[in-house]
């Protein structure tokens, strides 16, 4: 059973004293009102994001230096923006609680990790979860205090993890063996549904719509490289089929990412190292209408932009 919010943070008493007298406070609400709060933070904040002009960006490399290794996933603490978790490859997971001033390493007494994927709960910034292609799930209830390996459907392997916003029972786990669903935090598990089952599919990444937390897509390494749910992941069809290049190994794309803008749902991204950078007008529309290719970067082999196409 989970230890009360009192009993057990996470965080030192150094830590402790760093953070916001509300994000304390917090962590004493009932489960109801930490999710209404944590909803209503959501909602303002992409009403501002709406809302403000947009602004050149400006990037300073914040860490971690001391040692962690690529970093292959990164996760926000929902309620303070000066809380992030990384998770490096060869590294385990870090945290900074003062925005990339100072990190300290949480998973030094676990075995060695290689985390591909990180999650943080909405409804509750203790939830952590970890997704480990050798270990599983690499769970915490207590802000990286303690942690659990848990297996993935009896397999020891995850690159790609989800929590539903609403529900942190909710996981989606998904890896080389297809895509598993857990209500229980990952102590069991059933293999998600697909046309001709989807147990030979490589599953490296997961996006929520913004708007309707229900419908999923997940990024597989094979193509079709895109796949959706309307059932909160319990069955899965091909999405924009063809929409992607496979690289000369065939059937195999590498290193893909899909991402969906929360102050304009209506933007899909997605970053493929065959076939470039894709942009659609509506990820509820992903198709494989292309324009004229651009010059990317080096690593980048093409630049396509999307035009909306039909549900």
């Amino acid at each position: 059973p989970r230890q009360s919010p009192t009993a057990v943070d996470g965080l030192s008493s150094v830590d402790e004293r760093r953070l916001p007298r509300s994000i304390k406070a917090f962590r004493a609400l009932p489960d109801a009102e930490r999710e209404r709060l944590v909803r209503q933070e959501m909602l303002s904040r992409r009403a501002a994001r709406a809302t403000s002009p947009p602004t050149e960006p400006v990037w300073n490399c914040v860490g971690p230096a001391n040692g962690a290794g690529k970093v292959d996933g990164l996760a926000f603490d929902p309620l303070n923006s000066d809380t992030i978790y990384a998770a490096a490859e060869r590294g385990g997971v870090w945290r900074t609680v003062d925005a990339g001033r100072t990190w300290d390493c949480l998973t030094d007494d676990l075995p060695m990790l290689d985390p591909a994927a990180i999650e943080v709960a909405e409804m509750d910034p203790r939830e952590i979860v970890v997704a480990d292609p050798g270990l599983g799930l690499v769970v915490s209830e207590d802000g990286g205090a303690t942690w659990d390996i848990r297996e993935v459907g009896g397999f020891n392997h995850a690159v790609a993890v989800s929590i539903h916003p609403a529900d942190l029972h909710n996981v989606l786990a998904g890896g080389g063996l297809g895509i598993f669903r857990s209500t229980d935090t990952g102590r069991t598990w059933a293999r998600a549904a697909g046309p001709g089952g989807i147990g030979n599919e490589y599953f490296t990444a997961f996006v929520r719509d913004p708007t309707l937390s229900t419908t999923i897509y997940a990024v597989s390494a094979r193509a079709p490289a895109i796949w959706k749910s309307i059932d909160d992941g319990a069955s899965w069809v091909p999405h924009a089929a063809g929409l992607l290049e496979p690289d000369a190994t065939p059937g195999l794309i590498t290193r893909q990412a899909l991402a969906i803008s929360s102050s304009n749902p209506k933007s899909a991204v997605v970053s493929v190292s065959t076939s470039g950078v894709l942009v659609a007008t509506t990820p509820r529309a992903l198709s494989a209408s292309r324009s004229k290719l651009l010059k990317p970067t080096a690593m980048l082999a093409t630049m396509r932009r999307l035009g909306q196409a039909a549900s």
